[in-house]
């Protein structure tokens, strides 16, 4: 099941309007996203994050800028955006950015909505 969510991820982040480096960066850290043991209430559940990054693409520093959890308890938010959190430390450093735009993808916010992954998963 874990395999199908990643290639499931993949495929949303490919079709995204997101393009080059930023593209990449979702990439990367999407594949790092566990989002075993969510059910079909997270789905309305959304982190926004904010990402200061070095050249070698590590993370400098890392930020939740919003978060909307309206259908999870406390505790169940909380997992949820520790799982976002935890997505962008096991992708540090991103990889295969060009460092010449550098300038373009130093900052970048990133949306984790889990809604289309979860969708296919539950027609599973």
């Amino acid at each position: 099941m874990k395999k199908i969510a990643i290639l499931l991820s993949l495929l949303f982040v490919s079709s995204c309007s997101f393009g080059g480096n930023k593209g990449q960066i979702k990439h990367q850290i999407t594949r790092c996203w566990n989002i075993d043991g969510f059910d079909k209430k997270y789905s309305d559940s959304r982190v926004l994050l904010h990402l200061n990054l070095n050249k070698d693409g590590s993370v400098d520093k890392l930020s939740i800028i919003d978060s909307k959890c309206d259908k999870l308890t406390k505790d169940e938010c909380d997992k949820f955006v520790n799982t976002t959190i935890e997505a962008v430390r096991k992708s540090s450093p991103i990889q295969n950015l060009f460092v010449d735009q550098y300038e373009d993808w130093k900052e970048i916010n990133l949306n984790f909505d889990p809604s289309y992954i979860l969708a296919v998963k539950a027609s599973t």
